[in-house]
């Protein structure tokens, strides 16, 4: 995810310390409205607790707040890329920021996976050519992967060994420069652990609706997309794509005339960019088949 960042004087640096106060002021207001409890101090340990609140479907962070009201008043653009079936440690295990791999001695990972009856080590890819089909991403294989939290699964399910590979700086420069200057997340896990599309859907409408497979289903979710929450409350959008739009997990409302004029080429996107036209909010989705980081495609 992108954001251009309005600072007090209209420049994107001063924007970044204006905004992480904002994130900061705006994270601290918001957990103690969920009931954070004070730090508590026993013996040599300090312990914090969060309370989880109970929400309802629909219920807004600030009730008392109209829904459409501009929280983040410095961001005007938010530009989401989301790509395919990696994981933190895959990517940025060695990024040497973040949660990502522990190291020995001599600096190599000390994540291991059982495997025929071996201890197979977190291993540097050979090369960024991916194989077809490994990792798996199904059901199955993820939940085989995570084998109930201890995570030994990945070697042994359909994904592999190849599971245990990771990609370092030297196979992917650009992204490790991002993600060295940038904010990282690095706790963050999809939606539900299942295929592509069912994900997908969790990110334009809070549901996959119980499926867990790469299908497209004719049912809508049931309160709507993001989209249209921001149609509603007149926030701009459009959903830039090469080949098939985030719009598309749900195939009627591409087909329907109320949202599809908001889906357009990809290379409108780059238009819009340059002449400074983007919209609030825009998925910009690459062509699935050769630049989404799917294996077998060249990372």
């Amino acid at each position: 995810m992108a954001t251009r960042i309005r600072g007090a004087g209209g420049g994107i640096g001063t924007g970044h310390a204006l905004s992480r106060r904002s994130f900061l002021g705006s994270a601290v207001a918001g957990l103690a409205g969920l009931g954070l409890s004070a730090c508590s101090q026993g013996d040599s340990n300090i312990r914090s607790r969060v309370v989880t609140p109970v929400l309802q479907v629909g219920a807004r962070p600030y009730p008392k707040t109209a829904a459409g009201t501009d929280m983040l008043p410095e961001i005007e653009h938010i530009v989401v890329l989301m790509l395919e079936n990696h994981s933190f440690d895959n990517l940025l295990g060695m990024l040497g920021r973040g949660d990502g791999f522990r190291l020995d001695v001599h600096g190599n990972p000390t994540a291991s996976n059982p495997y025929q009856g071996k201890t197979l080590h977190a291993f540097h890819m050979p090369t960024p050519c991916q194989l077809p089909a490994q990792p798996s991403n199904d059901w199955n294989t993820c939940h085989l992967s995570y084998d109930r939290g201890t995570c030994q699964g990945f070697a042994m399910s359909a994904s592999g060994p190849v599971s245990m590979g990771y990609f370092d700086a030297t196979d992917l420069p650009f992204t490790y420069a991002l993600a060295k200057m940038f904010p990282i997340n690095d706790r963050n896990f999809c939606s539900v652990m299942a295929a592509t599309f069912p994900n997908r859907r969790f990110l334009i409408s809070g549901t996959g609706l119980g499926l867990v497979n790469d299908t497209l289903p004719m049912a809508l979710p049931p309160n709507g997309v993001i989209f249209q929450v921001f149609s509603r409350h007149g926030v701009s959008w459009r959903n830039y794509h090469a080949s098939l739009p985030t719009l598309g997990i749900y195939v009627r409302l591409v087909e329907g005339p109320s949202l599809n004029t908001n889906v357009v080429g990809i290379e409108q996107f780059f238009a819009d960019a340059r002449d400074g036209s983007l919209p609030g909010f825009c998925p910009a989705d690459p062509d699935f088949g050769t630049e989404s980081e799917e294996n077998p495609q060249d990372i």
